[in-house]
């Protein structure tokens, strides 16, 4: 199925339809801080800057807190059927940042103006037929081409924004040549980083690696290293999150990302090459979207072609700096100001078009 891009919200009169709405958006998305990934770290994201463009925004989330949220709009969280249902009620526009269900009833109820973003395949089975049902009466948004192929469910994509103002170059200094950003479970390919630099050590390189996250996998990766005789060459330094993430990735040359999962898109390549590294990764789902022109992707499991490509890039300094080049032009569609204006576009043309009655003039299909 074809995709087609929204316009950008600078264009054609875009800006100023945004200056002239002030509307009261409801977010629903179902993980959220403390806990970090992808959805959190949008919806958050995305928040900040409807509320810094004059909106008022109210998040409703079922992820637990025993802490005061401090952030610049509301956040309710594990709303009741009563409280959710006001909520919408309320509301001029509803975003659901990814299909739940146990969010989305009072939309379909109260037929509300209804967007959902997708981040992920809506899988099989009866919840999944279910979805597609729910889904025929909201305007669906894809994070990526590859994304909206594998839905084969609304035809708008809008890829997701990174944290410009705190992933950003500071200091051109990059004393550790190899940096891992994620989750360390299977899916993410950690277990793949041991022989990477056992193949780079056969070739008489021995780049000093950072693993920066936590998961199922550190303690058996901790060990190997450990058995393989490369724990001098491994740092593992847990979650990392802000200004000491950003800090810490300023310090390396190379992002490695040997996902063995679709990538429905990939905002830690996002954030690795605003801080000055180049990306060296397997090519999967949508991954190539976020990296760009920014870096090297080989096929799926090919460790001794991720090493190859790894190899050359230390070997040739100027192959570094031809990529980082790129990186401005790349990551300024990205900012979180940009996406945010293009989502405001989206509802603006949801609102001006009757509601839930502007799937089709939208570009949304099956």
């Amino acid at each position: 199925m074809a995709t087609r891009a929204v316009p950008a919200a600078g264009g054609a009169g875009g800006a100023g339809k945004q200056e002239a709405h002030r509307w009261k958006i409801l977010i629903s998305s179902q993980v959220f801080h403390p806990k970090v990934g992808g959805i959190e770290t949008v919806s958050k994201l995305l928040a900040e800057e409807f509320a810094e463009l004059g909106h008022e925004v109210t998040l409703v989330t079922l992820e637990k807190w025993n802490q005061p949220d401090r952030f610049p709009f509301r956040v309710i969280r594990r709303p009741g059927p009563a409280e959710l249902l006001r909520e919408v009620a309320a509301c001029d526009i509803y975003w659901q940042n990814h299909i739940g269900l146990k969010t989305a009833w009072p939309a379909l109820l109260l037929r509300k103006p209804w967007v959902v973003t997708l981040h992920g395949g809506l899988g099989s089975g009866f919840r999944a037929r279910l979805k597609r049902a729910v889904l025929a009466h909201a305007v669906c948004i894809n994070i990526s081409n590859f994304m909206a192929n594998v839905n084969h469910y609304g035809l708008l994509v809008l890829r997701n924004p990174y944290d410009n103002r705190n992933f950003r170059i500071q200091s051109n200094t990059r004393s550790r040549e190899l940096v891992f950003l994620g989750r360390l479970e299977p899916e993410k390919g950690a277990s793949a980083l041991p022989l990477l630099l056992q193949l780079l050590r056969e070739r008489s390189l021995q780049p000093k690696l950072t693993v920066i996250g936590d998961g199922q996998e550190r303690t058996a990766l901790e060990r190997h290293c450990l058995d393989a005789g490369l724990d001098e060459q491994v740092d593992f330094v847990g979650v990392k999150e802000g200004p000491e993430l950003a800090e810490t990735l300023n310090s390396h040359q190379i992002m490695v990302i040997p996902s063995f999962c679709d990538e429905s898109f990939g905002i830690v390549a996002l954030e690795g090459i605003a801080c000055g590294c180049v990306v060296a990764g397997f090519d999967t789902g949508g991954l190539h979207e976020a990296v760009g022109p920014c870096g090297v992707l080989v096929p799926r499991g090919d460790v001794r072609a991720l090493a190859d490509a790894i190899e050359a890039l230390l070997k040739n300094p100027d192959q570094q700096a031809a990529l980082r080049a790129r990186a401005d032009e790349h990551l300024a569609r990205f900012s979180c100001r940009s996406v945010a204006l293009e989502y405001l576009e989206v509802f603006h043309s949801l609102l001006c078009a009757g509601g839930t009655q502007c799937g089709k003039s939208l570009g949304q299909g099956q």
